[in-house]
């Protein structure tokens, strides 16, 4: 034990107005430091591993012992701050035991209340600053996405601010020398720093990445072979999510030599086969005369498709090529959307496919 909390305290003080003992040597500090520093690492380890082990399991009987091992985690937690704060523990839990609750409490009410006052204005701010954040609207609808992004980031930076301001109100409230223990934590950052290389890349390319503006909540991108929207964006990882539903949890030093497929239009093409038999001029009039009237309200066209000739000729049938630009991937729903109608205008004007079926999902091509 690096100090004996048993000897700082004269016999005739009471636990709660006893001051901290004044033994921060560099050599305590860096001790209680490491201590401190080993306990954090341990304590964020034990969590994920039981956050792996636990979160896709529904069983009552697990989940309380998840909750319980998660209490387990914090009172070490808890205990290894009391270390750097250069606490006697066991001496501690002595004094503890032979203290009056009733007295304990009447002497102590006015800092139990104000340590309720202070958790209940933390808990008004960030509510407030939360629903402030989330009322304000772009300025225009291309910047909402960007928007979105910000507010994640800036409510998780302003969320930590507002936990650590209340936790030194309270170590002040209960009497706490905070002095020498931030200069304890100082020195425990920087051991974690040394330790922690790879959190604080991920941590400055997530900055990085929201400053430059690489992409945004919400953008289409691929990295890796991986394709997929932008579900979230924080300063430590970033998710993405693709068609099937597949969610990828990537550390932000390594979303590197992306593609962002949002920061442009789309420029796509479709192609549709008729029969040899079929008048090829006439299918190219009909249609282009037909998809701006029959796709005239569709939210995601930017220009308008364009049949544009003939693309490919096989033994029995015919090509024909459509181009059009829709929004930022949103050309999978237009292409379907257009081949549906181009069913239908071929059927309306009697042009006809390839052999004797009119089965349009045998011959349309996307």
């Amino acid at each position: 034990m690096l100090f004996n909390f048993s000897e700082s305290i004269p016999t005739d003080t009471t636990i709660t107005d006893a001051p901290l003992p004044d033994l921060f040597t560099p050599r305590d500090v860096l001790l209680s430091s490491i201590l401190c520093a080993l306990a954090i690492i341990l304590f964020f380890v034990l969590s994920w591993l039981i956050k792996k082990l636990f979160k896709k399991n529904t069983n009552k009987g697990l989940a309380i012992l998840n909750l319980s091992l998660n209490v387990l985690l914090a009172a070490v937690f808890i205990i290894s701050v009391l270390f750097i704060l250069g606490l006697d523990i066991s001496a501690l839990i002595t004094r503890i035991k032979d203290i009056n609750i009733t007295t304990f409490i009447t002497d102590n009410i006015s800092k139990v209340i104000s340590i309720i006052l202070v958790i209940v204005v933390a808990s008004i701010i960030m509510s407030s600053f939360v629903a402030i954040i989330k009322a304000t609207k772009a300025r225009r609808p291309e910047d909402a996405k960007r928007k979105r992004t910000l507010d994640k980031v800036i409510i998780s930076i302003v969320r930590y601010i507002i936990i650590i301001a209340s936790a030194v109100a309270i170590l002040f409230i209960l009497g706490v020398n905070v002095i020498p223990a931030l200069a304890g934590l100082g020195i425990a950052g920087l051991v974690l720093g040394l330790g922690a290389q790879k959190l604080i890349t991920d941590f400055i390319s997530g900055l990085f990445i929201i400053l430059e503006h690489h992409f945004d909540v919400g953008d289409i991108i691929e990295v890796g072979g991986f394709k997929g929207e932008v579900i979230d964006l924080g300063l430590k990882t970033t998710k993405i999510r693709n068609w099937q539903g597949q969610i990828k949890i990537l550390s932000n030093s390594e979303v590197t030599n992306l593609i962002n497929c949002s920061l442009n239009d789309t420029v796509f093409s479709t192609s549709f086969d008729i029969s040899y038999q079929a008048d090829v001029e006439k299918a190219i009039e009909v249609v282009n005369k037909e998809l701006p009237i029959r796709l005239k309200n569709h939210e995601s066209i930017i220009s308008y498709p364009v049949c544009n000739g003939v693309s490919g000729l096989t033994s029995r049938s015919v090509t024909l090529n459509v181009v059009a630009t829709a929004k930022n991937e949103a050309h999978y729903q237009l292409t379907r959307d257009i081949n549906t109608c181009i069913k239908g205008i071929l059927t309306d004007y009697n042009i006809k496919f390839p052999g004797d079926s009119n089965d349009w999902s045998n011959n349309c091509k996307s």
